[in-house]
């Protein structure tokens, strides 16, 4: 298996203070807009960086934009039990996955998650947070 381009520092530090700012909003209960915008900005910063392809798929469905935005999240808020919130589920599972890349990022010493590793943190994300399909 060969080297793989990874993220310089610079950008790096990018992507960590803009999962912060997310993290911030999750702690203070930010707006349902104010969060999308925020985790819509770590994917759009991502994806300038141009060592995947996954936050350009990432970026609309944060944003619900496009067909792959709009049918993620109906397939999302179809998983949300009727007991639970649609609009804080969506935000809650919208901000662990941005920070569950992120710390992926780091743990692969700054290369793009792979794709088992994204399916895997949706997996672990969508349990933790009770989703089933529908």
């Amino acid at each position: 298996m060969g080297k793989y381009q990874a993220y310089s520092t610079l950008q790096i530090n990018i992507m960590q203070a803009d999962i912060n700012i997310v993290k911030a909003d999750v702690n203070i209960g930010a707006s349902f807009s104010r969060t999308q915008a925020d985790v819509g900005k770590f994917y759009q910063d991502q994806s300038s960086y141009n060592l995947s392809a996954h936050p350009s798929i990432a970026y609309p469905v944060s944003k619900n934009q496009g067909f792959n935005g709009w049918t993620a999240n109906l397939n999302l808020k179809a998983g949300i039990p009727a007991t639970m919130s649609q609009d804080g589920t969506s935000e809650s599972v919208m901000a662990q996955l941005a920070e569950a890349e992120m710390d992926t990022i780091i743990a692969n010493d700054g290369v793009p998650a792979s794709i088992a590793q994204i399916s895997a943190f949706h997996v672990k994300v969508y349990t933790d947070n009770d989703l089933r399909s529908s």
